[in-house]
C-alpha cells in the first residue's frame, strides 16, 4: 500500500508546488502594491490591486479544489475505469488501494491547510507586527477543514461507486447523488437545530466556538466514515474487482 501511496504522492506534487508558488508570489506582490497604494490614490494601482486580490483568493480556493478533484479522479482511474482492472491485478486488496488514495488526500489537504495558514499570517503581517495569536486552536481548525473536505470527497466516491455498480452508470450516479445530497441536507438541518438550541447554554467567552467546531467536525467525520465503509462495501461486493 505504501509503494502505491508514494506513487500517488508524486502524481500530485507538481500541480501543488506550482499553485503554492503562484499563491506566494501573488501574496508578496499584493503586499508591495498595498504599500504603494498607501501613498498613491492612482486608479491604476487600485485596479491592479483588486485584480490581484481576486486572483489571490481564487488560487487559494483552487489549491483545495484541485486536491479534492485529483483525489476523485485518481479513484476513478485506479478503481472504476478500465485502468482499475489493471490496478487490481496487483497483490493488493481493493481496500488497500482506497486507503492509499485516502491517505494521499489527507496528506495534501494538511499541506493545503498550512499553506493557507502561512500565507494568511504573512499577508496579515502577524510575524512582523508581533501580534499575539491563539495557535492552540490551529488543530481544531485543521480538524474542521479535514472533516469538511473529506466528507465532500467521499460523497463523490460513494455515488461514483454506486453508479458504476449498476448497469446505467451515468443515470445511477446522478440519481444516487441527488438522493445522498438530500439526506445530507436533512442531517445537516438536524445538526443546525442541535447547535441552535444547544448554544444557549455555552459560554462563548471560554470555549463555545471550540465546542461548536468539534461538534461540526465530529458530525462530518462520522459521515465520512459511513461513506468510506459504503465505498469499501461496493468495491468489494458489487464491482467484482477482486
Amino acid at each position: 500500500m505504501f509503494k502505491l501511496l508514494k506513487y500517488h504522492l508524486k502524481s500530485f506534487i507538481k500541480i501543488h508546488i506550482l499553485l503554492t508558488v503562484v499563491i506566494f508570489v501573488n501574496m508578496f506582490m499584493l503586499k508591495i502594491l498595498n504599500e504603494i497604494a498607501k501613498s498613491s490614490n492612482s486608479l491604476v494601482f487600485r485596479t491592479i490591486t483588486g485584480f490581484l486580490q481576486a486572483i489571490f483568493i481564487i488560487t487559494i480556493i483552487i489549491l483545495v479544489i484541485f486536491t479534492v478533484f485529483l483525489s476523485i479522479r485518481l479513484f476513478y482511474q485506479k478503481v472504476l475505469s478500465d485502468q482499475g482492472y489493471l490496478t487490481n491485478t496487483l497483490p493488493l486488496k481493493p481496500s488497500s488501494i482506497i486507503n492509499s488514495i485516502t491517505l494521499n488526500a489527507i496528506i495534501y489537504l494538511v499541506y493545503d491547510f498550512f499553506v493557507i495558514l502561512v500565507v494568511f499570517l504573512l499577508y496579515s503581517n502577524v510575524f512582523i507586527d508581533n501580534q499575539i495569536l491563539d495557535f492552540s486552536k490551529i488543530p481544531i481548525y485543521l480538524l474542521l477543514f479535514l472533516s469538511l473536505t473529506l466528507t465532500f470527497t467521499y460523497f463523490a466516491l460513494l455515488i461514483l461507486s454506486y453508479g458504476f455498480s449498476r448497469n446505467n452508470k451515468i443515470s445511477s450516479t446522478v440519481i444516487s447523488g441527488i438522493i445522498l445530497y438530500a439526506i445530507n441536507q436533512f442531517l445537516g438541518g438536524i445538526l443546525v437545530a442541535i447547535l441552535f438550541f444547544g448554544v444557549r447554554s455555552i459560554d462563548f467567552s471560554v470555549s463555545g466556538d471550540t465546542i461548536i467546531f468539534l461538534i461540526i467536525s465530529g458530525f462530518y467525520l462520522v459521515l465520512t466514515l459511513l461513506y468510506y465503509l459504503g465505498v469499501n462495501y461496493l468495491i468489494k461486493n458489487k464491482l467484482n474487482l477482486e
